[in-house]
């Protein structure tokens, strides 16, 4: 099968951005991204364990990307983070993909392309995801997919779309683009683009 072509912002489509798949990235690899999960985490006994499921994401991403990029939690209060983390919970009875995360990107403004340097991640924890199937896992690989560098995506079955439920899985796809972003050969033996 030849190599999909890329154009815009996922594998497959077609975009006047400019070329956002290309440029947007942590720069510099292979390195190790470390992220640091908040300390004062939220307890809902329903939701599970916050920190579990950040790390369970963390290692669904690691386990596409090793080992040109790598997420290591912060063990060392005094080490910087590449990507900061925080669990909020609200007793919001609301319904959209938006108000489950939010991610905020720092671009090196010397950079002829869009380095990443920072990102803050925020996961929130809202009683509706009880009843609509988004696991916290699901939220948390979101946020750290759009940490990588993707955009949000429509395709219902990609981690990166804005809409619920969401599974806390990563399709073809999502693979496939985030390989390509970071110059990884595609997997052999998967399908899709």
């Amino acid at each position: 099968m030849p190599p999909a072509v890329i154009i815009g912002t996922y594998i497959g489509e077609s975009s006047s951005d400019g070329g956002y798949l290309s440029f947007v990235k942590w720069p510099h690899t292979p390195r190790v991204l470390v992220y640091r999960i908040q300390d004062n985490l939220p307890h809902w006994p329903f939701f599970g364990n916050p920190r579990a499921a950040i790390r369970r994401a963390a290692e669904k991403w690691n386990a596409v990307l090793a080992p040109v990029l790598v997420l290591k939690e912060a063990t060392d209060k005094d080490v910087a983070a590449d990507i900061d983390i925080e669990v909020t919970k609200a007793n919001l009875f609301r319904l959209g993909g938006g108000d489950l995360g939010f991610t905020e990107l720092d671009y090196d403004p010397k950079s002829p392309v869009q380095d990443i340097v920072h990102v803050k991640c925020r996961v929130r924890q809202l009683i509706t995801q009880l009843f609509n199937g988004t696991s916290t896992e699901a939220v948390a690989l979101h946020e750290l997919g759009h940490a990588l560098g993707n955009r949000g995506h429509v395709r219902s079955d990609s981690i990166m779309t804005s809409r619920v439920p969401r599974k806390a899985e990563l399709t073809t796809r999502d693979i496939a683009t985030v390989r390509y972003r970071y110059g990884l050969p595609r997997i052999e033996g998967g399908s899709g683009p």
